[in-house]
């Protein structure tokens, strides 16, 4: 593969048809400038390429129309169906180790790398540096140097082919010289220094692949990428004569003396002078070759010499930095094989052969766009018919990987060298191999990983990361807001919302790539189109892609749901949070806006950002400011949640993830069209070479869930092969916190559900049982999905389905988990029980006068009153019983929403990413998903099951936070408190000036504590009772604190679901006027509430498995697989 992390508008052209590969800042693609650009069909308008991009792109622009075929015909079309029965079964998958060739070590102890990632954001950085920083960097240049010297003693034997050091200062009208040069085509030069290039012809030797002919074998090196070329004499004789008819050139030198006699003894048949018996002659004509071309690289150095440029398998992406190992470059020609052959079809332009250059680096061979090696990847020879049989003038091979397969003709010489570099990745690349789970991504260790909960934490180390940038930035979201703040509260971080942070890294040079979930408009209101605009507007360097299209060649029922940020593809970002409204909390998880009685009347969730989607949903999101409720009589919805950040290759991985993405969006969207470039992941040789500084104590491993729809491969569900592999190697405990829990506990084709994480639970308690083992299982999710509507109402219908499938999948319907036990006379409660979270608030000054946005009208009710006291789920949002006691204060509840997607197993392994426990997510063909499985080296001393026990110190640490979050056992966060402990008060230049004296780096992102502030317990002494998950101590606390929460709520706002209310009948009676509090509030005075209501701890309440038990959720809706399918 390659990468141009750090070139410049480069170019490579090719010498057919004057047609040329251009590298456009980031990676290479094919462009033309005669080609009609394809309408890009989720765009309401093109995208105008900007000027100044258009007049270097005119440099490599030819008459010949772009490559149709790769669009039409580039991808094999691959089934898309539901995983097989062995594919549900999900056995496990043994990870096999590469090979590590020289080329792979790790670097040396000691090992200098330039790898702080906080550059200065600005242009005019130079005023505001310290008098002494001209000092600093020339004793860094200087140490820099030493270190280059030490390690490139053994390239002593390279010479250099110019005076490189005089290139440094060149006169400013030099490079406009070599930019405005051109050959005899029209072509322009690459941007090559050929002085750089250093040389060593190092051996010859006889071959009878070459008709007995002397190989030379000539070693290069530019700048820190070196590699190995083989030539005959022919190739030296041919390389003379094509420069010398060249009259734009300078004068040619001649060849070597004694080199055409020698050529005519080969010729002879003289066998004696073609051995070269005599090693004195062999050296000697070495030495004369070597000589030569470093005689011809200085007469040609400011000319344009493609001849030379392609016998060096030298092009611009050959020196472009992160590239790692080189492998064979050259014209080839090749083809793509077609598939599947339309009806009526004639052969067309799709199946003639195209000269194209061909790269192999150490993850990918690239014929002109980008081909990913993975463990599907072949190479294979093909049997040669007609008269190149009779001839052998040439051989052919294809290339096929999970996507797509491509046929390569070449001369026997040619495809030998390609077939020596590709048996080189075979045997090192991690890519070709089988992996744990059956995924992409090899198992990572010694890796630094950091767990966020809530969005507050992840928020403000996204940013930070965001500012760190320097090449580039991918992010990729089921929903993006460019108008979120980052950091709280609003007014005093203005320059911390999304939008502004990525303008602004745009402008500094950074590439920004952003892929979106285009949605059904009539099911959602994301907007993906007000995101893409909006943001494209900004700066020619944010590009955002859209997908999927919902048209016949599309998708309609299934949704992009992954969540990452990758920066620089060296710091990466995975979980449940995506940058959108709504998600932005803190372990308080407060349910009002602002609060007379404690601040400044200061808004904390701006506009559209107060939502409670049970109330009412997202409504023209382009419209942000626009309040959709009423902050002074109806609370938010709280929001959980948990993300993961890491270093080093995990994060190589989920852009390599990424980048497949995006290409297969490119090809399938936008392939003609230059705005959208193919990308390219860095290689694995520099992940290893340059990030050692990165290392930690957890070995990790990326998986995901994603087919042909999503990116152009063949189906992968490695999240659902973790779930099911270590649940059932579960020792003692297991903490799960998901969005929703659907699975099915066995093989039944006829039911709907697929999934069989429940029978993998159920089986493992089984063993438990009949082992006498001590096992619990504890599963926190929703008490209600997030719907707007009623529940007895018309409009409930999604809300009751969802609901439906889950009672089926826990507790109810014949196949549930909690009926499998009690039919194998096992008690469910002693192995595994449901927990939900629920929170309370005040609003204070609720005459409605506040200093928040002002509401606009057009998204509101016309009552808003009505608004403000509807019942969602049955629940009041507005208990209008309390407000009597006193006007100025209003006691609100509401369920805190868990959107997390993880996984703790024995306090030793965390699962944690985008995946939630349903078909959608965990089958692989449906939702496209990501996440990652983390094992910490390093342990504490802790208990399990009271005794000694050696924890992960990563898992062991992640659930002792959330379980003190849920009981209320941590001290309360400040929104401000974060911004100013995390980063100092500085602006961003002293900022970098600060980061760099202080060598501060990225990673300190991923430190233990970002703030300086520790998470304090206000019950120090109940530490240890959250130390043993299996006591029967912390359990007992555990589940008094959610029957107690459970009955306080029960009491004072009747809130449901409620596990008293199994029918409608008494669902009416307990809810009986969806619009008003059904307190008496006669009986309960305001300061009985306010006692009652002190008696909360923290958010967990008991999940009601009983709730509506006896009735049919879904109602009158009609059975179908496709709505089953669409709603498990």
């Amino acid at each position: 593969m390659t990468d141009t992390s750090n070139s410049n508008n480069d170019t490579i052209t090719r010498s057919d048809n004057n047609s040329r590969v251009a590298l456009s800042n980031k990676p290479f693609a094919l462009t033309n400038a005669e080609s009609i650009i394809s309408d890009d069909d989720d765009s309401h308008q093109l995208d105008e390429i900007v000027s100044w991009q258009k007049t270097i792109l005119n440099g490599f622009q030819s008459n010949r129309q772009p490559l149709a075929r790769r669009k039409s015909s580039y991808k094999k079309k691959l089934p898309s169906s539901d995983p097989s029965e062995k594919q549900l079964l999900a056995h496990y998958v043994e990870e096999q180790q590469p090979e590590q060739p020289n080329y792979m070590k790790h670097p040396s102890v000691g090992q200098s790398s330039d790898l702080s990632l906080l550059c200065n954001p600005g242009t005019s950085q130079s005023s505001s540096l310290p008098s002494t920083s001209l000092r600093k960097h020339l004793k860094k240049a200087s140490l820099l140097n030493t270190i280059n010297r030490v390690f490139t003693r053994h390239d002593r034997h390279l010479q250099d082919t110019g005076n490189f050091g005089a290139l440094l200062f060149f006169s400013p009208s030099t490079v406009p010289f070599l930019w405005a040069k051109l050959d005899s085509k029209g072509r322009k030069a690459p941007p090559v220094l050929l002085d750089a290039l250093k040389l060593a012809i190092t051996d010859s030797y006889n071959d009878d692949t070459y008709n007995w002919q002397s190989v030379f074998r000539i070693e290069l090196k530019y700048g820190d990428v070196k590699w190995v070329i083989k030539r005959i004499g022919f190739d030296f004789v041919m390389l003379y004569l094509n420069l010398k008819k060249r009259n734009d050139l300078p004068h040619i030198p001649r060849l070597p003396t004694g080199i055409i006699d020698w050529l005519k003894a080969i010729m002879g048949r003289n066998h004696q002078s073609r051995q070269a018996k005599h090693q004195a002659a062999a050296l000697q004509r070495r030495k004369d070759l070597e000589n030569y071309l470093i005689e011809l690289i200085t007469v040609l150095k400011f000319s344009v010499a493609y001849d030379l440029y392609e016998f060096f398998e030298l092009s611009a992406i050959s020196i472009t930095r992160d590239m790692g190992w080189k492998g064979k470059e050259c014209y080839m020609d090749n083809k793509v094989e077609r598939f599947r052959t339309p009806i009526c079809s004639f052969k067309n332009s799709n199946e003639k052969w195209i000269k194209e250059w061909i790269i192999v680096r150490d993850s990918s061979p690239v014929p002109a766009d980008v081909f990913l090696i993975d463990k599907y990847f072949k190479c294979e020879k093909l049997a040669l018919h007609g008269l190149d049989r009779v001839m052998k003038r040439h051989g052919r091979v294809i290339i096929e990987n999970s996507s797509r397969r491509i046929e390569i003709k070449g001369d026997a010489r040619t495809l030998k060298e390609f077939f020596e570099s590709i048996e080189k990745i075979k045997r090192a690349s991690p890519w070709v191999i089988q992996h744990r789970f059956n995924s992409y991504a090899p198992i990572r260790e010694n890796v630094k990983v950091k767990w966020y909960v809530d969005g507050k934490d992840y928020f403000f180390a996204v940013s930070q990361a965001i500012m760190a940038a320097k090449a580039e930035i991918y992010i990729e979201d089921w929903w993006l807001s460019p108008e979120l703040y980052l950091r709280r509260p609003p007014s005093k971080n203005e320059e911390y919302r999304l939008d502004r942070l990525l303008k602004r890294k745009a402008e500094e040079g950074v590439m920004i790539y952003i892929i979106v979930y285009k949605e059904v408009k009539l099911a959602l209101s994301l907007d993906s189109w007000h995101t893409k605009s909006y943001l494209q507007s900004l700066h020619p360097n944010i590009r955002v892609q859209r997908h999927p299209d919902h048209g016949p060649e599309g998708t309609v029922f299934w949704a992009h749901h992954e969540k990452m940020v990758v920066i620089d593809c060296r710091l990466a970002f995975i979980g449940g949070l995506d940058l959108c409204f709504g998600r932005y909390d803190t372990h308080q998880h407060e349910l009002v806006d602002f609060n007379r009685a404690t601040d400044d009347n200061i808004s904390i969730w701006p506009g559209q950002d107060y939502s409670n989607p049970r109330v009412k949903d997202f409504v023209n999101v382009a419209n942000y400011d626009a309040e959709i409720i009423d902050k002074s009589r109806v609370p938010r919805m709280a929001w959980h949640d948990v993300s993961i950040g890491t270093v080093g290759h995990p994060a190589r991985d989920i852009a390599r993830h990424f980048v497949q993405r995006w290409n297969f969006i490119k090809e399938e969207k936008a392939f003609g069209r230059e705005k959208f470039p193919f990308l390219t992941p860095k290689a694995e040789y520099v992940s290893t070479r340059d990030e050692s500084k990165f290392f930690g104590t957890c070995d990790v491993q990326l998986l995901r869930s994603s087919d042909f729809w999503s990116s152009g491969i063949k189906l992968e569900n490695s999240i659902y092969n973790a779930y099911c592999h270590l649940i059932r190697t579960s020792k003692h405990f297991i903490y799960i916190e998901n969005q929703f829990f659907i699975t099915s506990t066995g093989p039944d084709p006829s039911h709907p559900i697929k999934n069989r994480i429940g029978e993998c639970i159920v089986e493992r308690i089984k063993k438990a049982h009949k082992n006498k083992e001590k096992f619990r299982i504890i599963v926190v999710m929703p008490l209600l999905p997030a719907f707007e509507a009623d529940l007895n109402s018309k409009d409930a219908g999604t809300i009751r389905l969802v609901m439906h499938w889950q009672y089926i999948s826990i507790c109810r319907g014949g196949r549930s988990i909690l009926e499998k036990l009690s039919e194998a006379g096992i008690n469910p409660e002693n192995y595994i029980s449901f927990f939900a979270l629920r929170g309370h608030d005040k609003i204070h000054d609720i005459d409605g006068h506040h200093s928040s946005t002002d509401s606009d009208d057009q998204f509101l009710d016309e009552n808003p009153q009505h608004i403000a006291n509807e019942r969602i789920g049955g629940e009041p949002a507005l208990p209008d019983g309390i407000k009597q006691k006193d006007s100025k204060q209003l006691h609100v509840t509401e369920e805190v929403y868990i959107h997390s997607k993880l996984m703790i197993v024995d306090d030793r392994f965390v699962l944690c990413g985008s995946a939630n426990i349903n078909d959608r997510s965990q089958l692989g063909n449906r939702d496209s998903e990501i996440a990652i499985v983390i094992e910490d080296k390093k342990t504490v001393d802790t208990f399990m099951d009271g005794k000694k026990y050696k924890a992960s110190k990563f898992a062991y640490t992640l659930r002792k936070n959330i379980f003190k979050e849920h009981l209320g056992l941590l001290e309360p966060q400040d929104h401000s408190t974060i911004t100013k402990s995390c980063l100092p008060p500085l602006n961003h230049e002293d900022l970098f000036i600060f980061s760099h004296e202080k060598e501060q780096t990225i990673t300190s992102l991923l430190d233990e504590q970002i703030s300086s502030q520790k998470n304090k317990s206000k019950h120090p002494t109940r530490e240890n009772l959250i130390m043993d998950p299996l006591s029967d101590e912390f359990y007992d606390y555990w589940s008094k604190t959610a029957q107690d929460n459970t009955e306080i709520y029960r009491s004072v706002f009747k809130s449901v679901p409620d596990d008293n209310i199994t029918d409608w009948e008494q669902y009416k009676k307990f809810v009986s006027n969806p619009t008003t509090m059904p307190i008496d509030a006669n009986s309960q005075g305001y300061a009985e509430v306010e006692r009652k209501l002190s008696n909360v701890k923290g958010h967990l309440v008991q999940f009601p498995t009983e709730f509506l038990n006896r009735e049919n959720l879904m109602g009158s809706v009609t059975y179908s697989v496709t709505l089953a399918e669409i709603f498990t």
